[in-house]
């Protein structure tokens, strides 16, 4: 199931980040049960940036149960700074709770 946040369409949801490609695009951590946006990023390798990511302890709080999916806008052909514009545009109109601006 495709989704559309602040007008990019992510894939998603992604449970396991075995299911997530390994290369650049802009990420967003969900709650698996409410849908609610508790992080976004943006990384040149996505599935090894989500595997390894320092703030998992507060999406793990922030979500309900504790669980949380991801939802992958990949970015063919764009920079990291084209990436993070992305990121901080849906930083800044969904404030998630996760992470700083």
């Amino acid at each position: 199931m495709a989704l559309r946040i602040q007008g990019f369409p992510f894939e998603g949801p992604f449970s396991y980040t075995s299911s997530v490609a390994d290369r650049a695009g802009v990420y967003v951590v969900t709650c698996e049960n409410t849908g609610k946006i508790l992080d976004v990023g943006e990384s040149a390798m996505v599935r090894t940036r989500v595997e390894m990511h320092e703030r998992k302890p507060c999406w793990r709080r922030n979500a309900r149960g504790g669980v949380f999916a991801f939802y992958v806008h990949y970015t063919p052909g764009k920079d990291q700074a084209a990436r993070r514009e992305i990121e901080q545009l849906i930083r800044l109109l969904e404030k998630p709770p996760c992470g700083e601006g």
